[in-house]
């Protein structure tokens, strides 16, 4: 790995938090934003009741509708160059709750880390974090980026688990430990995006990785395998700094999931066969720690990845599978 990569990071978020300190002389916390008039515990409970027996086939007459309201004009003034700044996203992620329970979403109550993107665990590897020039009104769409960061795959013989003081886990920590603080009781606050292994390893490798799995699939294994326990070792480490359950089941978009929610869109890139192969004994591991798990992959609406069903349905460590056009 790139150690200069490592540095220049590192330059980089010291110039952002520079920025963020000239912003955050003009903010006051703003807790006053969730206020009682949005809090409804009756309804909280009727929702996730209706999730429950929507993931279970029940039938009910009522499909519930979880829509997420992003107000554009809840970022005016703000760059993603302050993407570590919790003051900042606090009170934006805070107005896009309110707003999202006003409208009578079908949308538990949740503060997730959304804008933070899947750069954390990139970054405790050394990768290199780009953010981009322009915010989008809806956070999850466009953040900071990490950039590939091994070189080879023969490096993997030199990876081993990151400490959790490296990369951007101490101001992330920061960040979870201040918007735990700063919000109401009833609402949980979300740790960053889980990823599962495959897709991970993509992100620390690049496109590159799928012909790794054919030219080295063992260094490729200890790779996925380094990746499983290093998701599990952050997911329990954040989750600890504010006496969170193990097995929270709320996804990072206020759903009610089965086990933990995994991000993993490459794998429609995979034939079933190497799905079953390379990515979901690694899934597996993962839910030993937080049960049967809900992988999520994104899709196209006239894409929908249909082969990624059956080799994922047959894994006894997958209890749901959710894409972007269902």
């Amino acid at each position: 790995m790139n150690l200069v990569r490592a540095e220049a990071e590192r330059n980089t978020k010291s110039a952002a938090v520079r920025i963020c300190n000239v912003y955050r002389s003009t903010l006051m916390i703003r807790t006053d934003i969730l206020s009682d008039k949005v809090y409804d515990q009756q309804r909280f409970e009727r929702i996730t009741q209706r999730h429950i027996n929507a993931i279970a086939w029940k039938p009910q007459n009522y499909i519930p509708l979880g829509i997420i309201v992003n107000n554009p004009d809840n970022i005016t003034g703000i760059s993603y160059e302050q993407y570590l700044d919790a003051e900042v996203f606090f009170e934006v992620q805070a107005k896009i709750l309110r707003d999202t329970l006003i409208v009578g979403s079908d949308h538990l109550p949740v503060m997730p880390l959304n804008h933070l993107g899947d750069v954390l665990i990139p970054s405790m590897f050394g990768a290199e974090i780009r953010v981009p020039t322009e915010m989008a009104g809806s956070l999850q769409d466009q953040g900071p980026v990490a950039l590939p960061a091994i070189d080879s795959i023969e490096t993997v013989d030199n990876l081993f688990l990151p400490e959790m003081e490296t990369g951007l886990m101490p101001d992330i920590a920061d960040i979870i430990r201040s918007w735990h603080k700063w919000s109401p009781p009833w609402v949980d606050v979300i740790t960053t995006f889980p990823v599962a292994p495959f897709s991970l390893a993509a992100s620390l490798r690049g496109s590159e990785i799928f012909q790794d799995i054919v030219d080295d699939p063992h260094r490729c294994h200890r790779l996925f395998a380094l990746c499983a326990q290093v998701q599990i070792k952050v997911e329990l480490y954040l989750r600890g700094l504010i006496g969170q359950p193990r097995c929270l089941p709320i996804s990072n978009f206020g759903v009610r999931s089965l086990g933990q929610r995994l991000g993993d869109d490459w794998i429609i890139n995979l034939p079933p066969k190497m799905i079953t192969e390379f990515a979901i004994a690694h899934i597996e591991t993962i839910a030993k720690q937080f049960g049967p798990a809900t992988v999520h992959f994104c899709t196209l609406a006239d894409r929908r990845a249909n082969h990624v069903f059956e080799p994922l349905s047959l894994s006894p460590g997958i209890n749901m599978v959710s894409t972007q056009f269902g």
